[in-house]
């Protein structure tokens, strides 16, 4: 597991906090980009979990989870 200095954990938490929406890029697909990158999205979010504090690590597994289940539906 990495640790994280205070300061990168204070960030990390106010990220957590902050309900401003992430302004997504426009892209001309965004169903195909998505079902042809999530086998290679998820394996990512997989291999950074392990270097993940735990409640981080939690957040990620449930993005996992949801990225499978939305996969599975529109894919």
């Amino acid at each position: 597991m990495v640790e994280f200095t205070a300061d990168e954990r204070q960030q990390i938490a106010l990220a957590m906090m902050d309900e401003t929406p992430i302004e997504a890029k426009p892209l001309t697909d965004v169903k195909s980009v998505f079902c042809q990158n999530w086998d290679t999205v998820k394996q990512v979010l997989e291999f950074l979990s392990g270097y993940l504090p735990l409640p981080v690590r939690f957040a990620v597994k449930a993005l996992i989870k949801a990225g499978d289940i939305l996969h599975g539906k529109i894919c």
